[in-house]
């Protein structure tokens, strides 16, 4: 077709997890998770949306179910079988709406039937869309080639509905370690055995001989039961001698379905100069 040398366009669609402190549109709450009681026939919740920019954004709600991704964001579209638990049963006000800028809404749901859920762990996200598009020109090799990219922004709130008999382990599965760019970098994969997903988050240390020579923080993410998650990031390596021996320590921490800490520890010796 000869139209495809003169115009390409490609499109795809940007999905926000978490929204930064100084974002445009900011939310009361960022997630929910409930655990249902015997006697319990239906829960509820609400949260505010904050806009906060100088625009006016229309919104449209709507559910879907997702799974938790090894990085540890939400990936929805999944087609398994047993996903549309909440989505069939929840309702939610209002399902569309107009911020004014500076100006919020607050959005109510309720999930009825929650005694028919299977045991274990159940997820949705109440996704809010916004209806306007926006469109970035992308540079592009040839000069009769153009490429424009529409990006439609949308909100997730994560809601995790627990049942039954819950059950929240986990394990460190594998240490590795690797150069790139002249920066060491630590490759972490963590198991959550249980059916409901654990928040694990913690510390790494570089020591030496007993002595701690450097800390880093490993931050906290959700890992869905049954899979799991790795966390990648940079060792603070300057100082260390290359032919030099020490010991990566890890320690990580979450919180099991009794409400009590688990803590996580591996260790790992290296030298810089063995690590490719």
């Amino acid at each position: 077709m000869r139209f495809l040398k003169y115009l390409l366009i490609l499109s795809f669609m940007a999905l926000i997890v978490s929204l930064p402190a100084n974002a445009a549109i900011r939310l009361s709450t960022e997630k929910f998770e409930f655990n249902v009681k015997p006697n319990d026939s239906y829960i509820t919740g609400s949260f505010t949306v904050q806009n906060d920019d100088n625009e006016e954004i229309r919104f449209k709600a709507y559910p879907e179910y997702f799974e938790i991704s090894e990085e540890g964001t939400i990936q929805s579209g999944s087609n398994k079988t047993n996903s549309d638990g909440i989505i069939k049963n929840i309702r939610f006000n209002p399902a569309e709406f107009t911020l004014a800028p500076n100006s919020s809404q607050k959005i109510r749901f309720t999930i009825a039937n929650v005694q028919n859920l299977p045991e274990g762990e159940s997820r949705a996200a109440l996704f809010l869309e916004n209806s306007k598009t926006k469109e970035q020109s992308l540079p592009t090799s040839g000069s009769k080639v153009s490429a424009n990219l529409v990006i439609k922004t949308r909100i997730a709130v994560p809601i995790y509905v627990e049942k039954g008999r819950i059950i929240k382990t986990g394990s460190i599965d594998n240490i590795d370690l690797k150069k790139f760019k002249n920066k060491y970098v630590y490759n972490l994969t963590v198991k959550s055995n249980g059916n409901s997903l654990i928040r694990a988050g913690g510390i790494g240390q570089i020591i030496k001989d007993d002595q701690l020579i450097a800390e880093f923080p490993i931050n906290e993410r959700p890992i869905q039961g049954g899979t799991t998650g790795k966390y990648k990031d940079i060792m603070p390596t300057t100082g260390l001698n290359s032919d030099q021996q020490y010991k990566l320590k890890l320690t990580l921490r979450f919180t099991d379905q009794n409400q009590k800490e688990v803590v996580l520890r591996e260790e790992r010796p290296f030298t810089l100069n063995e690590i490719n």
